[in-house]
């Protein structure tokens, strides 16, 4: 983005605002030593929260195939969650010339992010569990997959047409 904007080639790039980054890395008696990236910690200086800028983001689910009165196969698919992403806008300036750029980055929140039914019950987890899997969404870039529940995740979270909710990524059904 800052070439472009040194260039004077005016664009717009966008990505995830993952809240931890990859991560930190130190290197311990030889081994790599991954640490959480805590790059938010203290705040962004430059960065423009845009509450106004949001987009309502369908997920997982099922497909619905039909056939009728002489049609063709059609096909529909039926989500099984959303989150809502709010854009968050980052300026980036050339050197030495008049051109700034924009980073947008995207974070997710839930639509609801609180459940009153299920407060009221005694399921308090249930209560806030569409904030957290809504968040989760982008809080990491990429988890651990040497456990054997970071395999299952990876695995399922690209292969499955239902995805349920694990406590690690919240698109497999451990």
């Amino acid at each position: 983005m800052d070439s472009l904007a040194t260039l004077e080639v005016p664009a717009i790039g966008y990505g995830i605002r993952y809240e931890f980054g990859i991560f930190d890395q130190q290197i311990r008696d030889g081994w790599q030593v991954e640490l959480t990236d805590k790059w938010l910690e203290r705040g962004n200086a430059w960065e423009i929260v845009r509450p106004s800028v949001r987009y309502y983001v369908n997920f997982g689910g099922r497909t619905e195939a039909w056939t009728g009165r002489g049609r063709p196969l059609s096909v529909r698919w039926i989500p099984s969650g959303q989150v809502k992403g709010v854009a968050c806008d980052t300026p980036v300036a050339g050197y030495r010339v008049n051109t700034c750029n924009t980073l947008r980055l995207w974070k997710s929140e839930a639509v609801e992010s609180f459940d009153l039914q299920d407060f009221n019950v005694g399921d308090y987890y249930g209560a806030v569990q569409a904030k957290l899997v809504s968040e989760t969404l982008s809080k990491v870039l990429y988890p651990n997959d040497e456990p054997e529940i970071g395999k299952r995740c990876a695995s399922r979270s690209s292969t499955s047409s239902s995805p349920a909710r694990c406590r690690t990524c919240c698109t497999c059904s451990t």
